[in-house]
């Protein structure tokens, strides 16, 4: 799935997506084996080569959001806010972006980030 597609459904998602983890994570370097067994689940490895039992929830988690955020823009700062009918969230010198909650808007502003400074 092409980054543009992953922001328009984050955009308009309204909670967390099990479904867009997997994608984030395959972006940040997480990898899945598949087993020659169609019965057995795949295996999944972070970046650092430990084998997991659960993708993050990027989406759901503030923390994870964050960790993804970390590991997907270099020298990362970058944070959210919760205003008055916005939850918006940034990275490094960016723009806002906004989302439905403060996971969401950090997922999206690292997305962002990455497509403005790789053009992909």
């Amino acid at each position: 799935m092409r980054i543009s597609q992953i922001l328009s459904f984050l955009s308009a998602a309204e909670a967390s997506v099990p479904k867009l983890n997997i994608q984030l994570a395959i972006l940040i370097g997480y990898i899945r084996v598949p087993h020659s067994d169609p019965k057995i689940k795949a295996r999944w490895y972070d970046p650092k080569g430990n084998e997991i039992t659960v993708i993050p929830d990027f989406t759901g988690s503030i923390d994870e959001a964050r960790a993804f955020m970390d590991a997907l823009v270099p020298a990362n700062v970058g944070g959210f806010i919760v205003g008055p009918g916005a939850i918006r969230a940034q990275a490094n010198d960016e723009e806002p972006v906004a989302g439905a909650t403060p996971a969401l808007a950090l997922c999206i502003a690292a997305l962002s980030w990455k497509m403005k400074h790789f053009k992909v």
